[in-house]
């Protein structure tokens, strides 16, 4: 297989969907609980870009299998790659991004394990099984939150964890006259007695902190799914706008966008987001000019990369206000 076969199968130029709340995350602990382990995000970096280019080439492994056996055509037609060799490279994506989920797990502990193999399991299941969740009406939803909440609570969990020793006690520094300041979930086993602790407070602001890159992910996945209908449509699918329609699903890619400037504006009011993140609106004219366009397309010709230029000019400017308010430690 050559490089660019494999460029084409696992499409790396997608990632910012996961760089973007990973950069956001690894700030974020270091911001609000003063505690920044580099080696731990490097490792986790490391499982976080292989399990993602193994869930893309596998979902576009198995969508030209389909295609090809809904045209009767074989499935190296228009590209230089088989089946075997696509699905070769997929499962060694997936065995060394869990590979080093299973390094990380041995620093920061069960939870670790446990989100990470949750994580894999919903990537196979996004593509493969009977009842792929990307032909469904869910994957928006999944998407958006497994990457957008999923990826930062990984960032910042595994930072307290690895400066509480594996989840046995609070971090150090800054972050130990929070009380909230414990790993957000803990897991311990004593004897017989298994005890999951869990700081709702913790959680809650974290999921509201990453909302912006939830609603934003889900909508990358939306214009996909809107610029794909005809072909969904005859390949079987059931995806979000061929269930409610082009037109409603228009407007909720504006909604979307909208919700997440309110949820950076609700962040900051309560204080689970830095101040400097109100800078974030900055980017509000060319998203709305964004949203404009993606609107006024005619159908069959969705301006997909737009909605990948809004995740990177909205998405991207929260976390570079936090990555210098936890610089600069600002408010």
């Amino acid at each position: 297989m050559k490089l660019r076969d494999l460029v084409e199968l696992a499409e790396p130029r997608t990632k910012a969907a996961s760089l973007i709340p990973f950069a956001f995350g690894a700030a974020y602990a270091p911001w609000l609980y003063g505690t920044f382990e580099p080696a731990l995000l490097a490792l986790f970096l490391a499982c976080l870009l292989p399990v993602d280019l193994a869930t893309t080439a596998l979902n576009n492994t198995l969508d030209w299998r389909r295609h090809a056996r809904a045209t009767g055509l074989p499935f190296e037609t228009g590209r230089d790659i088989g089946f075997r060799a696509a699905l070769s490279v997929t499962v060694a994506l997936f065995a060394l991004g869990s590979a080093c989920g299973i390094f990380l797990a041995l620093e920061t502990g069960a939870v670790t394990f446990l989100v990470g193999a949750a994580a894999v399991a919903v990537a196979v299941a996004y593509s493969a099984g009977p009842l792929p969740l990307s032909r469904t009406p869910l994957g928006e939803a999944v998407s958006g939150t497994v990457m957008g909440a999923g990826i930062p609570f990984v960032a910042i969990h595994i930072q307290l964890a690895g400066a509480a020793g594996a989840g046995d006690g609070a971090p150090v520094g800054p972050a130990a006259m929070n009380p909230a300041a414990w790993p957000l979930v803990g897991l311990s086993l004593e004897g017989a007695v298994l005890t999951l602790t869990a700081d709702l407070s913790g959680l809650a602001g974290t999921f509201l902190a990453a909302l912006p890159f939830v609603l934003l992910i889900a909508n990358v996945m939306l214009a996909n799914n809107l610029r794909d209908m005809e072909r969904d449509r005859e390949s079987g699918r059931v995806t979000l706008p061929l269930a409610i329609g082009r037109d409603r699903a228009l407007r909720l890619f504006a909604a979307l966008q909208a919700l997440a400037f309110a949820a950076i504006a609700a962040g900051v009011a309560l204080r689970v987001i830095p101040l400097l993140s109100l800078a974030s609106f900055l980017a509000l004219p060319v998203a709305w000019r964004s949203v404009r366009r993606f609107l006024r397309a005619p159908p069959g010709s969705v301006p997909f990369g737009l909605s990948v230029a809004n995740l990177f000019v909205t998405g991207g400017a929260l976390a570079l206000a936090v990555i210098f308010s936890a610089a600069f430690r600002l408010p």
